[in-house]
């Protein structure tokens, strides 16, 4: 949406440069399907996924979670990329076929002569002024030449037969299916760097120092934190790594005329043209392709020198050989590294620090509501801060809705607490009988069970107990619990537990 407030301002300028007219709807449109297939891939694999999420089937649903179900969204993904992509693209692009006559004609005969089989289409990239070429799809039968009015119409037939050179030497270096791999080897170097970021963040103290500090939402403040490295590798991995590789893969595609046509000259013949009729442009830096002064420079040392075309090629490849092994160890680490249990702080899960202080600005933004004290209370609990957690559970009692859980848990831990000048067993029978009365589930008549027998009411905890076993019939592990139980309070007098 703010895209096409933009495009709207634009309009005006667009019509006076290109003497066309345009609704603003079509306008708008025209440009979302110039830019959607930037994101179409990600779309339709995000769609693909959120269906197959929703079929019941419990088994399926596993393996989707699973390393496989990863493998086959990758499939699906390559699949669409390869097969329906391309085509998609062109009718987005409304690119329509070049038709019969000496242009279609010179370029089919150059391509059969380099054993190059595209479908020949016009380009309307900018009213079709630009003056471009493109390749599109890696499977023959789906793979299309782009080439936009402008530059059919500017260039001899050399100069023409070039740019096709230039173009076919992208398929021959293998260029469409390394562009896909980069972007594979960008979403594992995020996964990577996107599994651990959580747990460094919530096992560093300056963190928690900062959400106190800040009395910022925790789950906000871990959310940007968490973001901005992953919008810093962004930026790092596509404008430098990226772009190291596409402005190289460009001069490899540059250097792919030599073999074509013998000669890089009518390649920068075209540059030239090209750079004088687009303003200019060519002493213009650019961070996705050498500028066109760099690529006419280079091709004049080739011209010189041709071992440089090799020494071009051991570059990039030695370049791609480095960068997979590095993203193979990257996503080697991710699978013999357990970040969640690597890292904790003085035996306290980080994760249970944060929530605590998560649970805590709850409680002082909404100081009557029981919930948040529940949870705290829950919290604290598995922190081990006893205290805390009874005075929690009690501020929970004392505030509505009403909080049978709070009831129960603080029961237990009143039988339990490893500070046993906190135990009270009188008062845990109460707080037992009372959660008893909400909820009649195995787990709480266990506590009022326990309760009983901490109260020397041995008959009464096993009839309980017993009650609580007919609850939860299912849990065979649960069944045997409550078995011990049973047996526990016929043998053993509360003080020997």
């Amino acid at each position: 949406l703010f895209l096409s407030l933009l495009w709207l301002q634009a309009r005006p300028f667009y019509e006076q440069l290109f003497q066309r007219s345009y609704s603003p709807t079509a306008f708008v449109l025209s440009n979302i399907k110039a830019n959607l297939p930037i994101l179409l891939p990600w779309l339709i694999l995000s769609l693909a996924f959120d269906l197959l999420a929703r079929l019941p089937w419990p088994a399926f649903q596993e393996m989707l979670n699973s390393f496989w179900g990863d493998i086959l969204l990758f499939i699906l993904f390559v699949f669409f990329l390869v097969l329906f992509f391309p085509p998609l693209v062109r009718r987005l692009w409304n690119c329509t076929p070049v038709e019969a006559g000496p242009l279609r004609t010179e370029i089919e005969d150059f391509c059969r002569s380099q054993d190059f089989y595209p479908k020949i289409f016009y380009w309307p990239l900018f009213e079709g002024r630009v003056l471009t070429a493109g390749i599109m799809g890696i499977i023959p039968g789906f793979r299309y030449l782009l080439i936009t009015p402008a530059l059919a119409a500017v260039l001899d037939r050399e100069e023409l037969q070039s740019v096709l050179a230039h173009e076919i030497g992208h398929v021959r270096k293998f260029h469409l299916v390394l562009y896909i791999l980069l972007f594979i080897g960008f979403s594992i170097l995020a996964g990577v760097l996107t599994e651990p970021l959580p747990h460094l963040l919530l096992n560093s103290d300056w963190f928690f120092r900062l959400l106190i500090w800040t009395e910022l939402p925790g789950d906000g403040l871990l959310t940007f934190l968490s973001t901005v490295p992953m919008l810093l590798l962004i930026l790092l991995y596509f404008r430098f790594l990226f772009g190291y590789f596409i402005r190289n893969f460009e001069r490899q595609a540059d250097l792919h005329v030599f073999k074509a046509q013998g000669t890089s000259i009518p390649l920068i013949r075209s540059f030239e043209k090209i750079a004088a009729m687009s303003g200019n442009i060519r002493d213009q830096k650019n961070w996705h392709h050498f500028g066109i002064g760099e690529r006419i420079d280079y091709l004049e040392r080739c011209e010189r020198d041709r071992s440089q075309i090799q020494r071009h090629d051991r570059k990039v490849y030695s370049s791609l050989a480095l960068y997979f092994i590095l993203v193979c160890a990257a996503l080697a680490s991710s699978f013999f590294l357990d970040f969640s249990s690597d890292f904790s702080s003085k035996g306290i899960k980080p994760e249970l620090r944060y929530n605590r202080i998560i649970l805590q600005q709850k409680v002082q933004e909404e100081p009557e509501n029981s919930i948040w004290w529940t949870q705290l209370g829950h919290i604290l609990v598995e922190s081990r801060m006893e205290e805390q957690a009874i005075a929690a559970y009690e501020e929970a009692l004392q505030r509505p809705p009403l909080q049978p859980m709070a009831a129960n848990n603080m029961a237990w831990l009143l039988l339990t607490a490893e500070d046993r000048s906190l135990r009270d067993n009188e008062r845990a029978l109460q707080l037992a009988r009372s959660a008893a009365a909400s909820i009649k589930t195995g787990g709480v008549y266990d506590t009022l069970a326990t309760a009983l027998w901490a109260n020397a009411q041995i008959h009464e905890a096993i009839l309980v107990e017993e009650e609580a076993a007919r609850l939860d019939p299912h849990n065979a592990k649960n069944q045997a619990y409550y078995q011990e139980q049973i047996k526990t309070f016929r043998t053993s007098r509360w003080q020997s537990k």
